[in-house]
């Protein structure tokens, strides 16, 4: 199946990889040009950490910085960050045809809502990865994720029968490559526990320059992240999509045990105020935020870690005197 990854930074080489492995036509498409020359001709090395096991792998790829080189594609995975889905599939025409199967597996809320604005909403898909990927340097990234949880790596999901015979074929590429994955109409629910850890951490360890292990130790960010993870479970009922406060509570709690490798990791948003660039605030609390004003429920927490957020990536030029 021809695939391509629009927008392939650490997460978009990783699911590409693994697609690879399982035997897909696989195309990266990313405007960073020396990430995509050094996988295309040297291989994308990988630093992996499955179930606490540490290996080293190289794949080489298609990997190109215009969609033209690419042509139409059965399958477009999107990976950019949110606020620059628009624009990057409007720059990316070549790989669509009226038959093309547009599947976002980006972080947070409301991507598939903006592919909707643009394709018709039966050819979208829309999933969430419980897999973290750090870009290290060209073709070179650091990978973290376990297979011998009851957890799926991957949850994605159609509303369209049109487009399951697709979601199928790839559903089955996604294990062959080695990543545990699920097909199922609780994909949106997935999404909204995956939006927990999000909410807690991306955007609360960049104002702060915390990993996520030195944010969970903090008191104060105990009583934060309760703040944080009830006005979610308010929103998401009124969106009929019920979670146990508790039962959250409890997962979280499991996932920064002391020998947890997710404790040294920096979340992407995170890595986004590291190096001055524009975080998806918008996706993450802030999509908690978009949702509580449309059922009238207050988020006051959520609306303040945006707000801070939004200022910060404002003025990385006037920081520190620079």
């Amino acid at each position: 199946m021809k695939t391509a990854i629009l927008g392939a930074g650490a997460m978009g080489a990783l699911i590409g990889s693994n697609l690879h492995k399982g035997g897909a036509e696989v195309w990266l498409v990313d405007p960073f040009e020396a990430h995509m020359n050094k996988i295309r001709n040297e291989g994308l090395k990988m630093y992996v950490n499955e179930n606490g096991q540490k290996r080293e792998e190289s794949v080489v790829m298609n990997a190109v910085t215009k969609a033209e080189d690419v042509g139409v594609c059965e399958v477009v995975i999107v990976l950019v960050k949110g606020m620059y889905t628009a624009s990057a599939v409007e720059g990316a025409r070549a790989l669509f045809d009226d038959d093309t199967l547009i599947l976002t597996f980006q972080n947070g809320i409301g991507n598939a809502d903006t592919l909707a604005e643009i394709f018709a909403p039966e050819r979208i898909g829309f999933g969430v990865l419980n897999l973290a990927s750090v870009l290290k340097g060209p073709g070179e990234i650091f990978v973290n994720y376990s297979t011998n949880t009851p957890n799926s790596n991957i949850y994605f999901y159609s509303n369209s029968p049109v487009q399951e015979k697709k979601c199928l074929v790839m559903r089955d590429i996604i294990r062959r490559g080695g990543f545990l994955c699920e097909y199922t109409d609780r994909a949106e629910e997935f999404i909204w526990q995956k939006l927990i850890i999000n909410a807690f951490v991306n955007l609360t360890c960049g104002l702060t320059r915390l990993t996520m292990g030195q944010f969970f130790d903090q008191e104060d960010g105990r009583a934060l992240r309760q703040g944080i993870l009830k006005e979610l479970i308010a929103v998401a009922g009124a969106k009929g999509i019920e979670m146990d406060y508790d039962q959250e509570w409890q997962k979280w709690e499991k996932t920064m045990a002391p020998l947890s490798p997710s404790r040294d990791h920096y979340p992407s948003a995170t890595q986004d105020v590291f190096n001055c660039r524009k975080t998806e605030a918008d996706f993450l609390n802030g999509a908690i935020c978009r949702e509580g004003r449309k059922r009238g429920i207050a988020t006051p927490i959520n609306d303040t870690i945006v707000q801070l957020a939004h200022v910060l990536e404002n003025t990385y030029d006037l920081q520190y005197g620079r």
